[in-house]
């Protein structure tokens, strides 16, 4: 039975073990290595100081898993992974009773900086003060019309 391994922040560990590894973006991304998984996360949450690997089994031929797109030959050779089984998606969540939970790893991530950290939670902040401003500006128009009117 392949068993594939899906890395996320470690703050996101709680709600897994609630609700299961929630689709995003069109589905659950994995790999069938650890490493790869976690070279991947870390990788791209660079403002996470350390990162889980959930392991989860899926029998063989299984319709739900299918081969992933998302990872470039030229992305995997950046960090340093073979293209083979490194990436795969399942097209369902995976519910808290498949996750291998004696299994699961901690990383800490090679890639974090405090720095980076701060700018994505300032990034985090503006958007969400634009986000509000647009809310704010289109309930406006519809309260008492807008200028164009």
């Amino acid at each position: 039975m392949p068993r594939y391994y899906h890395a996320t922040p470690k703050e996101n560990l709680g709600s897994i073990l609630r609700d299961g590894i929630q689709s995003l973006f069109g589905g659950v991304y994995c790999s069938t290595s650890e490493e790869t998984s976690a070279r991947w996360i870390c990788f791209t949450r660079r403002g996470s100081k350390e990162i889980i690997t959930i392991p989860f089994n899926r029998p063989d031929g299984d319709k739900r898993m299918q081969l992933g797109t998302d990872h470039s030959p030229l992305m995997t050779k950046m960090i340093g992974v073979n293209e083979e089984g490194a990436s795969f998606v399942s097209t369902e969540t995976i519910p808290p009773k498949d996750i291998d939970l004696d299994n699961i790893m901690v990383w800490k991530n090679p890639f974090y900086s405090i720095e980076y950290e701060k700018e994505m939670e300032r990034v985090k902040n503006l958007r969400k003060d634009m986000l509000a401003d647009i809310g704010a500006s289109m309930l406006k128009d519809a309260i008492f019309g807008s200028e164009e009117e």
